[in-house]
């Protein structure tokens, strides 16, 4: 099976970027410590010079042009900025961390524009590895994964809790070659528990009331009754009017992987589709 990733870098983006750090470590390669001669620096003390100088710093968010963070899908990484000011940019995380790998500091591809709670408060300084996690750059966590809604009763539009599944079709598949210990179910089960996005899903319980809601106003019968009076042409626009999350990009929409998937459960439940 072949993997569609979460972040897709082009050739002319990978480029760009390494053009950027090439020059840049080219510009400070060297470093004079206070009553000491000078000496090269090392990648470490150049990637924290890297984030210090925020010029670059932001030309590499805005090449990444990553808008969501790809470990929670929920906060925004976008990259905003004039020509007179820098705003703000999103944290780069070592996917690999700078202790263990500092050959790898400077790496395309191992800087994944992150949120900062992800990055620092959850990720900081914790090691985790392509053997036993899923890489932004390489795997689709959220492909994998399916957000469910648990009903604590009979009132399931008001008592619920949200459960993340990861989807059967990972077990036995082995999408990282080099080690064969974990299969894709593991790594997927171990990513989601390390940034706690189950718990993290369960905080948003106000925005998936509004989505249980539209389903519970909207039966198919309603909605069928609307379609035959707009005509064919426009019963699609009529699903996307009211299920807005329906078909959602989830690179661009905060939390749009858990709107979509209870979205498509609460159109199941009314019969909607399939």
């Amino acid at each position: 099976m072949s993997i569609n990733p979460f972040i897709k870098i082009s050739k002319e983006q990978r480029k760009a970027i390494e053009k950027i750090i090439r020059e840049f470590c080219k510009k400070y390669a060297k470093i004079k410590p206070h009553g000491h001669p000078k000496r090269p620096r090392t990648k470490l003390e150049k990637y924290e010079l890297l984030s210090q100088k925020q010029d670059d710093a932001y030309k590499i968010a805005e090449l990444y042009n990553v808008e969501i963070c790809p470990y929670c899908n929920e906060n925004f990484t976008y990259t905003l900025s004039s020509p007179s000011k820098k705003i703000f940019r999103p944290d780069f995380d070592h996917f690999l961390s700078q202790s263990e790998n500092p050959s790898k500091v400077l790496n395309v591809y191992n800087l994944v524009p992150s949120c900062q709670i992800c990055n620092s408060r959850i990720k900081g300084k914790k090691h985790i590895d392509r053997e036993s996690n899923y890489h932004p750059y390489f795997d689709n966590l959220f492909d994998d994964l399916e957000f469910i809604i648990n009903p604590q009763g009979c009132d399931w539009i008001n008592k619920y809790d949200i459960k993340i599944i990861v989807k059967q079709s990972t077990k036995r598949r082995y999408s990282f070659k080099q080690y064969h210990s974990m299969d894709d179910y593991a790594r997927a089960e171990n990513t989601k528990k390390f940034f706690f996005l189950e718990e993290r899903a369960n905080h948003h319980k106000q925005e998936i009331s509004k989505i249980l809601k539209l389903a519970s106003n909207n039966s198919i019968s309603r909605i069928k009754n609307i379609q035959s009076i707009v005509g064919p042409a426009n019963s699609a626009s009529i699903i996307e009017m009211i299920f807005p999350y329906y078909q959602c990009d989830i690179k661009t929409t905060s939390l749009g992987k858990l709107k979509s998937d209870i979205t498509k459960y609460v159109m199941k439940k009314i019969g909607l589709i399939q």
